[in-house]
This record gives C-alpha cells, structure tokens and sequence, in this order.
C-alpha cells in the first residue's frame, strides 16, 4: 500500500498510467498505477489480478485532493465512486473524477477560442465548454465537499454522452448540471 500511495504522490508531478479491475468489494478491487508503462499494459495487470473482467485504463493526475482518472476506454458505469471506495478502504482520502481524453485531431483543426463558449454546435465548442463547466464544478466542490460524488457523477453522464457521438445530449446535460448545481458562470 505503501507503494501505491507513493505513486499518487509522484501523479502530483506527471501523468501515469493505471489500471483499474473492479472486485466484487471495494476491498478487493485492485488498481495499478506505473509510471513509464503503457495504459493497455496496465489493464492487462490489473485483469490478471482483478476477479471481474469489468476494467478501466488510461492516465492519472492528482491535483490537490483530487485524483482525476483520463480513461483510454470506455469506463464502468459509476467508476469515479468505485475507485473512491477502493482508496477509502486502503486509507487514501481523495475524492476521484474522471475526465474526457483529449483529442488531438479536433484541437488541431481549431485552435481555442472563446467564440466556442458560444456556440455548442462546433466540433470544438464540447471541449471548450466541458473544460469551463469543470473548473465551475471544481471550484463548487471546493466550497462545498458534500456535492463533489454527485457533481463527478453528473459531468461522467455527460462525457459518456460525448463519447458516444451525442454530442447535443452532452451540451444538454452541461447546461442541466450547471442549473442544478448552481455553478456561477461569472468568474
């Protein structure tokens, strides 16, 4: 365990890759981080160690309290809360969100703009508005901790949308989080 919490340490200064195989507890779920490993080399640990076939993989950053998990595939459903469970049960209290890969082809055609923010319809507009609604979110559940599980919940539903090409569905459900949560718009 010793091991693992040096290598949250070290995600405070670069990226690593992990791997993350649920158990049928918390407990015995296993996650593998390392630091010069591929992702894909990760999951494969983790699934021989791991007593479900139901993995995630891709790269961990840490950030203060928060351990931010970009997966290279498609998630379990409620990962963030689940990886939460498992470093709770080993004594880590971090709270965990996941995020959208990046996409390098999209960001390349367009570079960032604030005329994005404005309009949801460019294939660019997702990643500019998803970025500002999460340092929204971010700075909501640092004022107020209680919300950060459902918050990180809700911006998975809507990177799931994304991901699965609704991109419309994923604005919608951005703009619903923001009026839910009360997230202020005015810096």
């Amino acid at each position: 365990m010793d091991e693992l919490k040096n290598l949250i340490a070290l995600s405070r200064q670069r990226d690593l890759s992990f791997g993350f195989c649920l158990g049928k507890k918390a407990e015995t779920s296993v996650l593998v981080m390392h630091r010069d490993r591929a992702p894909d080399a990760m999951a494969r640990e983790a699934r021989q160690q791991g007593e479900t076939p139901k993995i995630a993989f891709g790269t961990a950053s840490t950030r203060g309290r928060v351990l931010t998990l970009t997966c290279a595939n498609r998630p379990p459903p409620r990962l963030a809360r689940k990886v939460k469970r498992y470093l709770h049960s080993h004594g880590m209290k971090l709270r965990v969100q996941l995020a959208e890969p990046a996409a390098p082809q999209k960001e390349a055609q367009q570079p960032a703009s604030e005329s994005e923010t404005e309009t949801p319809q460019k294939p660019t507009s997702w990643e500019a508005l998803r970025k500002a609604v999460g340092r929204l979110a971010d700075r909501k559940t640092r004022q107020n901790p209680e919300i950060g599980d459902k918050l990180s919940t809700a911006l998975g539903i809507a990177d799931r949308k994304s991901r699965d090409g609704e991109t419309k569905a994923a604005a919608k459900a951005l703009r619903q989080i923001v009026r839910a949560f009360g997230l202020s718009t005015k810096e």
